[in-house]
């Protein structure tokens, strides 16, 4: 499946800011970290997230979209990664 969108991928100076922004350990980085946020229950898709920010609280939440907004980097939210549609993949790139 090709990207409906191409998103500039955040550099190291990008993640370095939003784990600065996050409570330490927040911030998941690399292949082995993330694989378990590429896909959700379907078993139609899996696109490995750049990175996976997990918010302490409201605070945080907040940080990241700031962050998110002023690198135009997509964001996308996550339950407990039940569903069976997709929704919760980043299939564009994304955080």
């Amino acid at each position: 499946m090709s990207p409906l969108h191409s998103f500039k991928a955040p550099g190291k100076d990008d993640l370095a800011a939003l784990a600065a922004a996050l409570t330490k350990g927040r911030l998941l980085l690399g292949e082995a970290a993330c694989e378990r946020y590429g896909a959700d229950e379907s078993t139609r898709l899996f696109a490995l997230p750049w990175a996976v920010a997990l918010p302490a609280d409201e605070c945080e939440v907040r940080e990241i979209m700031r962050w998110a907004h002023a690198g135009d980097f997509p964001v996308v939210t996550r339950g407990t990664g039940t569903g069976v549609a997709g929704g919760a993949v980043a299939v564009d790139g994304g955080v």
